[in-house]
């Protein structure tokens, strides 16, 4: 992930060995909804012995917030979004060039696996610096060394890539001391000048690859009770941040346990501790503080049939800011039903209550959505929300889908902000797909 990845990964969840030890694809087809961060060309693989050797070519437009002075890029819109003029203007206003290849052997005995990329990416427009650790330009050059190695039991995984200016890294080992356990240690090292737009690597910041030095470690272990997964994580950010004008560190801990009770039962059991360093006003000056943050999670998943499925879902959150004597609660009730009554049409749908203080005691959740889409929403306040998905395959190579999704905020006048505003305490959503597979 430090030098490309997709524009989606999976960090810290409840799968403690998962996350960490990624492995990538050579090339990929890209099938996402998303406008922004892919490549549009052509990437070829020969393969010869045990050697790899893939080359690619992109050339693609993307959305840009351009600065009407220097003609430099400010930003990169991710939303989609194309309503009103300035954001049309915003529409596929730069481009893209992206040349590379990418070499990987991989060992007879497959006891090793090792590969280099190099890739020049050349734009049209120079990114303006969004900090005082970068500097203007135009075109990046990627250098990434990578290897993984297999001893008996015992993996030691990393990569290392450079900018240019600086040399991001990472190191891991996954030790299976039994069968039934497994045990992951992982180093992380981005520098604060590290900057590559297609890195999407491991870590607090999940995409954002620089200014972040972590250690984490965790285990897997498959006990007469159930899975549990467990992991520590430590991280510090060595430079100012856009939420912190300081250096600022924090730790966070996950104990999940998923057992199966009875036949068609599945339950599931997340405590989670947070700690971080954030910057709140302590009377007229504003200085770092510790925030506390606890969360406990219980789900019941009722398999009865391959027609139909339940899952029940109890969630708690407590935000502790002992500085500012700030104390926040927040609650979270979800039942899921995935009802199949005949072949090729599938009803999923859910109803939730939840109650928080503020959104800094958030509860996060992610829901399913019409193919190629990810939905993920941090609800706060206090409300209902529901939505119903329909999918149906009309036939081997056709699947109609239809969403329909609704947020009810009693106690508040309108939703959202600016051009995003709603002038009620409903926030309603319809969305229908039709997919071809050729």
């Amino acid at each position: 992930g430090l030098a490309l990845w997709s524009p989606y990964a999976i960090s810290k969840s409840s799968d403690a060995i998962y996350a960490v030890q990624r492995k990538a694809k050579i090339i990929n087809p890209y099938k996402s909804t998303n406008e922004n961060n892919f490549f549009r060309g052509v990437g070829a693989v020969i393969v010869y012995d045990n050697f790899l050797i893939s080359g690619f070519y992109s050339n693609n437009y993307f959305d840009a917030n351009i600065d009407s002075l220097s003609n430099g890029i400010l930003s990169t819109p991710i939303d989609g979004y194309h309503r009103t003029k300035n954001e049309i203007e915003k529409r596929k206003s730069a481009k893209e060039k992206l040349l590379g290849i990418r070499l990987d052997f991989i060992e007879p005995n497959n006891s090793l696996e090792a590969g280099f990329l190099y890739y020049n990416s050349k734009f049209s427009n120079s990114f303006i610096p969004n900090d005082i650790h970068d500097f203007r330009r135009d075109q990046f050059n990627c250098y990434s060394f990578y290897s993984n190695f297999y001893f008996d039991r015992m993996k030691v995984f990393g990569e290392a890539a450079y900018d240019g200016t600086s040399v991001a890294s990472v190191l891991g080992t996954n030790i299976q001391i039994s069968d039934n356990f497994s045990f992951i240690t992982h180093i992380r090292n981005y520098p604060r000048n590290y900057r590559n737009i297609h890195a999407f690597a491991f870590g607090e910041k999940s995409g954002a690859t620089k200014n972040e030095f972590g250690i984490y470690s965790g285990f897997q272990w498959s006990t007469s009770i159930g899975e549990i997964n467990f992991y520590y994580d430590q991280f510090k950010f060595p430079y100012a941040t856009f939420e912190n004008p300081l250096p600022s560190a924090g730790d966070e801990l996950l104990f999940n346990l998923r057992s199966k009770p009875i036949k068609k039962l599945e339950s599931n059991l997340r405590v989670r501790y947070e700690k971080k360093e954030i910057t709140r006003g302590v009377g007229i000056i504003e200085s770092l503080v510790n925030s506390h943050k606890y969360s406990i999670r219980g789900e019941m998943t009722y398999e009865h049939s391959r027609s139909l499925r339940i899952k029940t879902r109890v969630e708690a959150v407590k935000v502790i800011v002992k500085k500012i004597n700030a104390d926040e609660n927040g609650i979270l009730i979800a039942q899921d039903v995935k009802l199949s009554p005949i072949k090729n049409l599938t009803f999923d749908a859910r109803i939730l209550f939840f109650q928080t203080d503020s959104f800094n005691s958030a509860i996060y959740t992610f829901e399913n959505d019409l193919t190629g889409l990810l939905s993920s929403s941090a609800l706060y306040g206090k409300g209902i929300r529901w939505y119903l998905l329909i999918k149906y395959g009309i036939a081997n190579f056709l699947t109609l889908s239809a969403k329909y999704s609704e947020t009810y905020k009693p106690l508040e006048k309108s939703l959202g902000t600016g051009l995003a505003e709603i002038n009620t305490n409903i926030d309603n959503k319809i969305g229908i797909q039709l997919e071809i597979s050729l």
